[in-house]
């Protein structure tokens, strides 16, 4: 009992010791523990336990956030700490909760399995388990290739003046070989050559038939081609189907479904979070009657975290009752400078960029596709990089674009002597998307410009730092 009691007492030393500490105080030790990349801490560590806090703290909301810690500056997706050896360091959370340490201009990625420890979350790689299961792909080819189907016989009545087999085929959608006397027997010969009609009155048995609502495993994969040009896709043209993908990949989910002859409605393709449940994304397609199709959902780079997930695919009717679902599991793992792929929403933004958009951290009032060619061209932008904008007359946007770099960015806001405004994170460079002035409300999400506005006259500062590597800044005059 003794014992106990004596390691008890030692535990609650350290634990009233580092809560009793300024951040200054150890914060010269946090940033050389985070700069080695670890991916875990040692609690009984203070210098350790103090990073774990403020990476936890940063992934809760500004409301919910302690503040046990003295910082020199918190926001809502940044904090900011002074060390005792005079180096500043932010702690920034991007758009899909990674945590980065800026320092000096550089860009230090988190470990995610840090992350994870500082907010609580078990990992499944530290706990020596997995979710995934291999694809199971011979269930995959028979739901393609054996459709379930439902069979069943209607009446036809010839029509006056009698018809030729062409026109009961044309009439009913069915093949010759569906089509049969009362009793369901192949036709005599001579009317099934288009040279006789059939007789007016005759009574024909159609066999018809529909698909069963039916939905198959959703499959993760990087590409498809239509490789032997048939105009439908076999399974064998699905290439790199896996269930593990880095974080900064591109890859696709593909729900193949069937809807029966009554069921018209939607295909709700969901894909949750494995560890909590929650929603992560949404999406709505239509789904015809007796229709066999396949609807893709395309992930692109840095869109999902790391971490496990779950894709539900569910078909509804027109009163939103399920009819068939089916789910699958897939997982995010950390990847690296090898592994990165250029975002499918990158992508599209640098399409919409010519020779003549402006280059680099640059401002404007307004845009507008005069030749309709859908390009950013130069002579597009009014009130381009003038040298002061007055936000109580008039909208100040910011475009950002370094043709070279690509990936995420982190862009934030400073006053001229060095003061931190504002953070905000992309995970791509974009044209449009950043203003503040006439009609905003920098209080809705205060993001980098609305802290400027927030702030009013003066001189400051925009930064563009790229995870990649490389910071640029561009100074910006408020006058109003």
């Amino acid at each position: 009992m003794k014992r106990f009691i004596f390691t008890l007492s030692i535990v609650t030393l350290i634990s009233s010791t580092l809560f009793s500490q300024k951040i200054e105080d150890v914060g010269a030790g946090v940033i050389d523990f985070l700069l080695r990349n670890p991916k875990t801490a040692n609690k009984m560590n203070s210098t350790e336990t103090v990073a774990l806090d403020i990476i936890g703290d940063l992934l809760k909301t500004e409301s919910e956030r302690k503040h046990q810690l003295e910082y020199a500056n918190a926001g809502r997706n940044q904090i900011t700490i002074n060390s005792n050896d005079g180096r500043q360091a932010q702690f920034v959370k991007n758009e899909q909760g990674k945590i980065f340490l800026l320092v000096d201009g550089v860009v230090y990625p988190i470990a995610q399995e840090l992350v994870n420890e500082a907010s609580g979350i078990r990992n499944p790689s530290i706990q020596g388990y997995s979710i995934l299961n291999q694809v199971n792909t011979s269930e995959i080819e028979n739901w393609i290739n054996q459709p379930e189907i439902v069979r069943y016989k209607e009446t036809y009545y010839v029509s006056a003046g009698g018809e030729y087999i062409n026109q009961i085929i044309s009439n009913t959608g069915t093949p010759i070989e569906y089509i049969g006397n009362e009793n369901y027997i192949k036709l005599p010969k001579r009317f099934r050559g288009n040279t006789v009609k059939l007789p007016a009155g005759k009574k024909l048995t159609i066999g018809k038939a529909y698909y069963k609502n039916s939905v198959c495993n959703p499959i993760t994969f990087k590409w498809a081609r239509d490789l032997d040009g048939s105009g439908d896709m076999s399974f064998d043209e699905f290439k790199q189907i896996k269930k593990s993908f880095y974080d900064n990949e591109n890859f696709i989910i593909a729900i193949f479904y069937s809807t029966d002859k009554f069921a018209e409605g939607k295909l709700l393709i969901e894909i949750y979070d494995y560890y909590t449940g929650n929603l992560i994304k949404q999406d709505i397609r239509n789904a015809q009657k007796n229709h066999r199709g396949i609807e893709y959902l395309n992930i692109s780079s840095n869109e999902l975290s790391i971490g496990n997930y779950t894709i539900n695919a569910k078909l509804v009717d027109n009163s939103s009752q399920s009819l068939a679902s089916n789910n699958s599991n897939f997982e995010i793992i950390q990847g690296n400078s090898y592994t990165r792929e250029i975002s499918n929403l990158e992508k599209s933004i640098r399409e919409n960029t010519s020779a003549s958009t402006p280059k680099g951290i640059f401002f404007y009032n307004s845009w507008e596709d005069l030749n309709k060619n859908n390009k950013y061209d130069y002579n597009e932008f009014t009130g381009l990089n003038k040298p002061a904008y007055n936000l109580k007359k008039e909208v100040l946007k910011i475009g950002i674009n370094f043709p070279n770099k690509s990936g995420e960015i982190i862009i934030q806001s400073w006053t001229l002597d060095g003061k931190l405004l504002g953070t905000t994170t992309n995970s791509y460079q974009r044209i449009s998307g950043h203003w503040a002035g006439v009609g905003g409300d920098p209080y809705s999400s205060m993001d980098f410009i609305d802290m400027i506005q927030l702030s009013g006259k003066g001189e400051y500062k925009i930064s563009v730092t790229f995870v990649e590597g490389g910071t640029y800044e561009q100074n910006l005059v408020i006058i109003e």
